[in-house]
């Protein structure tokens, strides 16, 4: 049996209601957004990290996308 190489991960629930999270520090983490309870996307950090704000803030975007696209789907009639 082969062992695999695991890597423990910090885990962040974000509201998103309070804002964007910090600037991650370079932790292996995985960050979960929330909206008023509902979850709105995740995201790994664990070998490219943002270099500053901007880039973390597209990084939480691109995590949200998917969500935003689930729950506000354009109405047919």
């Amino acid at each position: 049996m082969s062992k695999t190489a695991y890597s423990p991960r910090k885990i962040h629930h974000c509201r998103l209601e309070e804002g964007i999270p910090p600037l991650p520090t370079g932790e292996v983490a995985y960050y979960l957004f929330w909206f008023n309870n509902i979850p709105m996307g995740h995201l790994w950090l664990d070998s490219v990290y943002p270099k500053d704000l901007a880039e973390w803030e597209r990084f939480v975007l691109n995590a949200l996308k998917k969500a935003f696209s689930y729950y506000f789907k354009p109405l047919t009639p």
